[in-house]
């Protein structure tokens, strides 16, 4: 009788302006995110995949939220896009409910 293999995952990467570092002996991703005027940094090998992220994608990629806020100053941007991001979440919330 033979072994069934295990259907392979499809690992989704988010495109953008990612750079390699060693810091303090650690492989990390570093992303510049001008949006938020933040840098963030990631360690490398880090890949979210989950089902529940895969959903939250699906979810912002039909309200686009940076969309609804585009035009505005950092700051009003930064609360547009906080509250765009919480409906999102709540329209989550009710559909696992």
């Amino acid at each position: 009788m033979e072994k069934a293999e295990a259907p392979k995952v499809k690992i989704e990467y988010t495109p953008g302006r990612v750079a390699h570092a060693t810091i303090l002996g650690q492989r990390v991703r570093i992303y510049a995110k001008p949006s938020l005027g933040k840098t963030i940094i990631r360690k490398s090998g880090v890949t979210r995949k989950s089902n529940r992220v895969r959903e939250v994608n699906r979810v912002v990629k039909e309200l686009k939220p940076a969309q609804l806020c585009k035009g505005k100053d950092i700051k009003a941007f930064r609360a547009c896009l906080s509250e765009q991001m919480k409906k999102a979440f709540e329209q989550l919330r009710r559909a696992t409910a």
